[in-house]
């Protein structure tokens, strides 16, 4: 039985890369055959372990290392989005210019002592511009945007994966997106019930208040504003992404449908249609109503076909 654990605990080595802990248990597990009279296999084992020690190929860079971790368990992008383009409340908008002239102007801040917002917190429904915003950081400070898929660290090795993950932030300067915070069990956290909080989000915690990178990293959830303060405290700022307002919903609107309709008195009764939809749902009924006009070779869109396909989503997408 401890035979079969050990070898577990050597694919688990082998698979992060941990030659130092599948060495010793290698090792290990020739001790207990030599114990066992098996005293051919123990040497063996141990010959294999010296000769594939000698073959360490010393010439691999850590550079390499770091790739081999991103591709695992991320997507990069280099976006070219800019804050114009977003499309939300005024408080959001400003503290997203200033996060960015922060960072743009960090050598005088951390000349002072003191570091610039690097931690992030992105808090809103699905659909309000979260993903958005990352690639909207990542464009204007021109860096990559490293999308980390949570289901490829949420394993038996988390911890290390998240380990080898937070050296890569050290060493690899980017925009660092996590996205479905919650999905590593954050609503145990919240609830306070210790005994079922996800191990994931311990560590994850832990290596993010660690962190003294020159990377940015942002946590995006669609938890609500209950998020106990423990959490909020390990985050530099907090943005809130709310659903489009009156102003919003127009501006939108006006945005996704230029070239083919312009503003007209029928706007408000477009607006109190569309009024509790995301900022995606309303993107989305006006590229349906776009690619109608297309495939009926239309120039111009109706203030009819506009509520209509936003009446659509509604209905498709009732809360």
């Amino acid at each position: 039985m401890e035979t079969s654990v050990q070898l577990v605990d050597m694919i688990r080595a082998f698979y992060n890369n941990d030659k130092d802990l599948f060495f010793k248990t290698a090792l290990q597990i020739a001790d207990q055959e030599a114990q066992s009279g098996h005293g051919a296999i123990a040497h063996e084992i141990k010959r294999l372990l010296k000769n594939s020690k000698a073959q360490v190929n010393p010439s691999i860079t850590y550079e390499k290392t770091l790739k081999d971790i991103l591709d695992e368990i991320s997507i990069v992008l280099k976006p070219e989005e800019r804050l114009g383009e977003l499309i939300q409340n005024v408080q959001l908008k400003n503290d997203l210019k200033y996060l960015l002239h922060e960072y743009r102007e960090r050598a005088k801040i951390l000349a002072h002592g003191l570091s610039p917002r690097r931690k992030i917190l992105l808090r809103g429904a699905s659909g309000t511009g979260k993903s958005l915003t990352a690639r909207i950081i990542a464009g204007e400070l021109h860096l990559p945007l490293y999308t980390i898929f949570i289901d490829k660290i949420v394993t038996d090795a988390a911890s290390a994966k998240l380990k080898e993950l937070f050296t890569v932030i050290h060493k690899n300067r980017g925009v660092y997106f996590f996205d479905y915070f919650h999905a590593i069990g954050l609503e145990h956290y919240m609830n306070h019930d210790i005994r079922a909080t996800n191990y994931v989000l311990h560590i994850f915690l832990q290596l993010l208040e660690q962190d003294r990178s020159d990377s940015i990293i942002l946590v995006a959830t669609n938890a609500d504003k209950s998020l106990d303060r423990a959490i909020l405290q390990r985050f530099d700022d907090i943005l809130d992404f709310t659903l489009p307002d009156t102003a919003s919903i127009e501006e939108l609107l006006l945005n996704r449908l230029v070239g083919y309709w312009e503003n007209t008195p029928y706007m408000q009764s477009l607006v109190r249609v569309a009024m509790g939809l995301t900022h995606a749902e309303i993107t989305q009924a006006c590229n349906n109503v776009i690619k109608y006009a297309i495939l009926n070779n239309q120039k111009r869109v109706e203030d009819l076909s506009i509520q209509e396909a936003i009446a659509a989503i509604q209905s498709k997408y009732a809360r």
